[in-house]
């Protein structure tokens, strides 16, 4: 889409955020013994390349094991490695242009790869499976979140203003072209910020996560169909520039994915419910972001009641998902570097045929 295109008007039906009419739905724990098993398998790096991701990372696992790796400390450098874990090159190159990237990166499995989202930019890359370089398109603003939908259109979380209202919710074709909008709130309520991540399941509803910990659920035309407010007292909380030393900090939604049994995993960096002024220990004597939060993982899904909690389990480590029933977190070695641990993710007992 170029630049001076004009944007396409408001597409109905849209959902506007209305207080009085919020309806908070109330969770149903329909498998209180379910856990969910975190089983690490391999820890990527070695002495001889450049694996240390500093606090935190974005990772992406192709079907076949390979991963890819974007870490702030890097910057627009994104490593890749094979499917034995082995260091294997690089992704892209620096630049503001087609295929290059000026920032760290969020990746996003796409139908024909890949893409790789630059942070806090509304620029987007696709690649191939085997990392050929296809197209790059613009978000209609800095986007929060993609993901690409059955029939290959896109789903983007990037706020823009129109009128009194902000668009949150757009669909994008293949080729990255607005093509209608949904979940609109007013300009001036300030939640359109609150939306943080987006999934898409396999019978086309659209998730949508927001960093106060309400999850909403919408039909593929844009009509909401449920709300469901996480069990939690620090989601939701503001962010202030800097943390006090005893200041207790506030919990974020770090990812949602969808799952072929019908749930959506929703990965929460959340303070332990005893919380203690952590440690002044690691890089700089800075304390290590697993020092400060654990991860928080709710199993959910839909029935004609509402969302239901399927699980949910705490991990001491920021645990995120790969899909497919892997996922990652980051763990620190003996030599002072911080590398990128790979495992399966298993929900247990997995029976899900109820309800």
């Amino acid at each position: 889409m170029e630049g001076g295109d004009p944007l396409p008007p408001f597409t109905q039906p849209s959902y506007h955020v209305n207080n009085a009419l919020l309806v908070l739905i109330t969770a149903i724990q329909v498998c209180p013994p379910c856990t969910v098993e975190f089983a690490p398998s391999d820890t990527l790096g070695s002495l001889d390349d450049p694996a240390s991701v500093g606090p935190l990372a974005e990772v992406f696992r192709f079907e076949d094991g390979r991963i890819l790796i974007s870490s702030e400390t890097w910057g627009s450098m994104v490593l890749t490695y094979d499917a034995n874990g082995h260091y294997s090159g690089t992704l892209g190159r620096d630049g503001q242009g087609p295929g290059e990237f000026s920032t760290a990166v969020r990746f996003v499995p796409s139908q024909r790869g890949v893409a790789v989202h630059e942070l806090r930019t509304p620029r987007v890359h696709e690649f191939s499976a085997d990392l050929a370089f296809l197209d790059s398109f613009w978000l209609p603003g800095v986007g929060w979140s993609l993901a690409q939908k059955s029939d290959g259109e896109w789903l983007s979380v990037a706020s823009r203003v129109r009128g009194d209202s902000v668009e949150v919710v757009h669909v994008l074709s293949e080729d990255g072209e607005v093509q209608s909008s949904f979940y609109h709130v007013p300009a001036d309520g300030g939640l359109a910020e609150l939306v943080h991540r987006v999934a898409v399941d396999d019978k086309s509803h659209v998730w949508l996560t927001s960093l106060n910990g309400v999850v909403r659920v919408f039909s593929e035309s844009g009509v909401l169909i449920a709300d469901h407010l996480l069990p939690s007292q620090d989601l939701g909380k503001p962010l202030p520039l800097q943390l006090a030393p005893d200041q207790r900090p506030p919990g974020q939604i770090m990812g949602v994915e969808t799952h072929g049994d019908g749930t959506i995993w929703v990965f929460s960096a959340e303070p332990d419910a005893d919380w203690k002024k952590p440690r002044l220990g690691g890089l700089f004597g800075v304390p290590s972001p697993e020092e400060i939060h654990d991860t928080i993982l709710y199993v959910l899904r839909l029935t004609d009641g509402g969302v239901e909690e399927v699980a949910t389990q705490r991990f001491d480590t920021l645990l995120r998902g790969l899909g497919n029933g892997w996922a990652y977190d980051l763990v620190d070695t003996p030599d002072g570097d911080r590398r990128v641990r790979i495992g399966s993710l298993t929900l247990k007992p997995s029976s899900l045929s109820s309800g």
